[in-house]
């Protein structure tokens, strides 16, 4: 971008106006560089969290029905542990 705006600068003939607002968006850019940079490091440091997120979570689905199953075995369980202390106390 800037080489487009420095060959604009070269081969138009412009105002004095025209001419200084060139040289400010030049200006712009060049200093605006290092935050692009920044930035498109952020943006693969974002892609490569959610990835491992991703893949972090692949498992979690199965894990989540094997915590319910393993809570209706222990429901089932107390239920005939208290049926039994029941039938205990009856005798």
């Amino acid at each position: 971008m800037p080489r487009e705006l420095d060959r604009k600068l070269q081969i138009t003939s412009t105002d004095a106006k025209a001419e200084r607002q060139l040289i400010k968006e030049m200006t712009f850019i060049k200093e605006s560089r290092p935050f692009i940079h920044e930035i498109e490091e952020l943006k693969a440091l974002i892609l490569q969290k959610k990835n491992e997120k991703y893949e972090v979570g692949k498992g979690l689905q199965e894990l989540k029905e094997e915590q319910t199953d393993l809570r209706k075995r222990i429901d089932a369980l107390k239920k005939t542990q208290d049926e039994v202390t029941e039938n205990r106390e009856s005798v």
